[in-house]
């Protein structure tokens, strides 16, 4: 039974127990009682007929603005993905039709950009005008002419990103914090958590965050921001997906070597020898990884397993198509006044990853304290471990550094200038998306 429907029959029910109390008036023989029933009993039914109509009226102006919503939020959503005009007019009709307005009883408007509002101008926000209109009941004594119903919303699409930093863990409050005096600049890229509640956490005044955009799953408290270029933080966004979730842990296979590798006096060449069955050329350290001096690291993976891998002070580091995998509890501690010079593998099963810590890693700590000569492209991927950056470093400009921990720290007097303007073949993607904003 439709609203109108009920309405009418609760009208006609209440217009009939009048009519039975007017009668009982009218045969009173008192002449004052009679006279002064036939006056009011008119503007007394009508008064009734047209509260309720008026309810009428109300429930239908909800239903209208809760469909313009749905509309402008959907619409909003097709355009992250590209959708031209009839394709914003083609979803908005569908969901107008889920929504028990037919186009057939109301006339529906898709602007893109809006005529009216705040976003007039802004080709990233979609208008849903819609009107309906209705009969007139009792009010028909007034005019014939239906009643308008009308409802607007406006929503905008924020278009698919790429990351450059990624909390995944779904749990933990403070999944990303920034604090002390650092200064983070991701150049085209964004800062993403997955955690809950406040996620995204700065606690300094002196620092400073310039992103592309920085989305989180809860809520973003970021008092020290300085920049976003999506306006302001997206908060209440779907989880980002590892994008290295489906890459293969390396076998750790090969002769054990010792682990201290350098020296102070003289420049250290290592060059893994042994054929992996990743195709890339290893080398396997059983006691963790002691680098000292200036070490040249030629391509390959470099398998550490027990102990840490630590780049000690005033070491010098370099290596192009290097990949250090990490297991049996190894932690990462790269010292602040050393020089690092690192890059990936450009092709096979782990282009794009320079650190590759275990997924069974889970009350690791790796600590990266660069310095401002230090330059370190490739992923950080430590998918179950703790990644704290308190030193400096930069992304050289035909690379790709992407953060991706459990949680992450950014703390101290820390300067980062990162970016992905050439990404590996996994790169952090970040669904577009929409939010109601007027």
């Amino acid at each position: 039974m439709s609203v109108l429907t009920r309405i009418r029959e609760k009208v006609m029910s209440t217009t009939a127990r009048i009519g039975q109390r007017a009668l009982g008036f009218r045969r009173n023989t008192v002449g004052g009682v009679a006279a002064t029933v036939a006056i009011l009993s008119p503007a007394l039914i009508g008064g009734i007929g047209l509260g309720g109509e008026a309810g009428y009226w109300y429930l239908t102006q909800r239903k209208v603005q809760n469909a313009a919503d749905v509309m402008a939020h959907g619409a909003a959503k097709r355009l992250t993905i590209g959708a031209d005009q009839a394709g914003l007019e083609a979803i908005a009709l569908y969901l107008a039709e889920q929504a028990q307005i037919p186009p057939t009883a109301a006339n529906i408007e898709v602007n893109r950009p809006p005529v009216t509002g705040g976003f007039i101008e802004d080709n990233n926000a979609v208008e849903i005008i819609v009107t309906e209109t209705v009969p007139r009941l009792f009010s028909a004594m007034y005019s014939n002419d239906p009643v308008p119903i009308q409802a607007r919303a406006v929503a905008t699409a924020r278009s698919p990103g790429r990351g450059c930093v990624l909390a995944l863990s779904e749990t933990e409050d403070n999944a990303i914090t920034i604090s002390g005096t650092a200064a983070i600049n991701l150049v085209n890229c964004e800062m993403i958590s997955n955690g809950p509640n406040t996620s995204v956490n700065s606690g300094g005044a002196s620092l400073t965050l310039s992103a592309a955009c920085v989305r989180t799953a809860g809520s973003a408290d970021l008092p020290a921001l300085a920049l976003l270029d999506c306006g302001t933080a997206v908060e209440n966004a779907n989880p980002t997906t590892d994008p290295f979730a489906a890459v293969p842990e390396p076998s750790a296979v090969g002769a054990c070597h010792d682990s201290a590798v350098g020296d102070n006096l003289q420049p250290t060449v290592v060059t893994p020898f042994e054929s992996h069955p990743s195709g890339l050329p290893s080398i396997r350290y059983c006691n963790g990884l002691n680098i000292t001096g200036n070490v040249a690291l030629s391509p390959g993976l470099y398998i550490i397993e027990g102990g840490d891998l630590r780049i000690n002070a005033n070491a010098v580091v370099t290596g192009a198509g290097v990949i250090f995998y990490m297991r049996d509890g190894v932690e990462a501690r790269f010292n602040g006044t050393a020089t690092l010079n690192l890059s990936p593998p450009a092709f096979g099963p782990y282009a794009g990853m320079l650190l590759f810590s275990s997924r069974d890693a889970t009350d690791e700590r790796h600590r990266i304290n660069g310095n401002f000569a230090s330059i370190m492209d490739g992923a950080f991927y430590a998918p179950s471990s703790h990644i704290e950056f308190t030193g400096s470093a930069t992304t050289s400009f035909v690379g790709c550094t992407q953060i991706i921990g459990d949680t992450i720290d950014f703390a101290g007097d820390l300067s980062m200038f990162l970016h992905c303007l050439f990404p590996p073949a996994e790169t952090i993607e970040v669904a577009g998306t929409a939010q109601i904003v007027e």
